[in-house]
């Protein structure tokens, strides 16, 4: 899950963690890039914001 809100992103990781899902939060595209192409393996989806600095939330995806 990334987003520069981090209220959105606790209340995120929160509502996420109670349905037993494992969370994992970046701050902004560029490190939810990161983050993902080092542990695509245990990654099933990507939440992403649309509008982050660094790099949108399409940005990633390309």
């Amino acid at each position: 899950m990334a987003t520069m809100h981090t209220r959105r992103l606790s209340t995120g990781r929160e509502v996420l963690e109670g349905l037993n899902y494992i969370v994992i939060t970046a701050s902004n595209g560029a490190d939810a890039l990161q983050i993902y192409e080092t542990r695509m393996n245990d990654i099933a989806l990507l939440i992403l914001d649309v509008v982050m600095p660094e790099m949108g939330g399409s940005n990633p995806c390309n």
